[in-house]
């Protein structure tokens, strides 16, 4: 009796949570990329190595995600080579300035074209876990990342669902 009423009480929500929809896919002003943040991205300039980097990020819930585009415009006449050079300093550069300690790393793709890494890291004094992405394109340096207080919230379906949705414009 009382597991019928739990499941009856129970099936509206879980409708409810099925049927919800991810969030609308999202275009940078630019149109180079489109990828489905979880809320509005707040934008912001940075310098990486004296090059400009525009950064879109959404903090909240249990992970804060962003996508970072650097102009790297040399990556146009760059080989594959030169370009798997790029992303071994650009991991390098990353754990160096989070004080990180590399958990994993595999070697991926962006529509089956562009090299890529995805990393896997732990930053201790801060207690944070990061899921980071990084792609060389003809002339950008595309990182897609998550962080956040736990491994599960970096692994969970919906960091999944926002990095996998991570796309170059048209």
């Amino acid at each position: 009796m009382l597991r019928t009423r739990a499941v009856a009480l129970l099936a509206p929500l879980l409708l409810c949570l099925c049927a919800a929809e991810p969030p609308a896919e999202w275009t940078s002003p630019d149109g180079k990329f489109k990828v489905r943040f979880p809320g509005t991205p707040r934008e912001s300039d940075a310098r990486t190595k004296n090059r400009p980097t525009k950064v879109y990020s959404v903090e909240g819930g249990q992970f804060a995600c962003k996508v970072m585009v650097t102009e790297m415009p040399e990556l146009g006449t760059a080989k594959e080579e030169e370009r798997e050079k790029s992303l071994d300093f650009s991991r390098d550069a990353l754990l160096k300035s989070l004080n990180g300690k590399l958990v994993s790393e595999k070697t991926i793709r962006l529509d089956n074209k562009h090299p890529g890494r995805e990393l896997l890291i732990e930053t201790p004094a801060t207690k944070l876990h990061w899921r980071w992405r990084v792609y060389c394109t003809q002339a950008d340096l595309y990182e897609v990342v998550i962080a956040g207080r736990s491994a599960e919230a970096v692994k969970s379906r919906e960091a999944e669902a926002f990095l996998d949705s991570f796309r170059l414009g048209e």
